[in-house]
């Protein structure tokens, strides 16, 4: 994590001088998190879930490989809706009493197994097309030491 800069004594600082403020500094040390925070998000590891007519069909298989040196510790659904206005996260009630999707990771078959319930949010005409990819599968992988 990057130092914090006391304002008030960047003058003292040896690296700042007159032709240095301190304002110049402290945008020197955003510009730093800034990078680290651009370095967290780059490895965030996604699927896509494809094509899903979620009103006909019940569920869905993404086929997946973890990667060599790593292990899968957890995953999220997340579902788009036919509007492209809502990404809804799939494993936390959506206003009714269960949790909308079952999302599984099968290592046998290197595949994700995505199944909707009948009759709850998703089995709804707001999420019936047949050619947009439905949405994502958000991964934590950790490297395996």
């Amino acid at each position: 994590m990057a130092d914090l800069i006391n304002v008030g004594s960047a003058y003292d600082d040896p690296d700042c001088d007159r032709g240095r403020p301190a304002l110049r500094k402290i945008n020197t040390k955003l510009a730093e998190l800034e990078t680290e925070i651009d370095s967290l998000l780059s490895t965030v590891n996604y699927i896509e879930i494809g094509v899903w007519n979620m009103d006909s069909t019940a569920s869905k298989d993404v086929s997946y490989t973890v990667p060599t040196g790593y292990t899968l510790i957890g995953y999220k659904a997340f579902i788009l809706n036919d509007a492209g206005t809502g990404l809804f996260n799939g494993l936390q009630s959506q206003g009714y009493n269960t949790i909308p999707i079952v999302c599984s990771y099968f290592h046998s078959t290197n595949k994700f197994g995505l199944t909707r319930n009948e009759s709850d949010f998703f089995d709804s005409t707001d999420f019936n097309d047949a050619v947009m990819n439905r949405g994502y599968i958000v991964l934590d992988l950790v490297i395996i030491s």
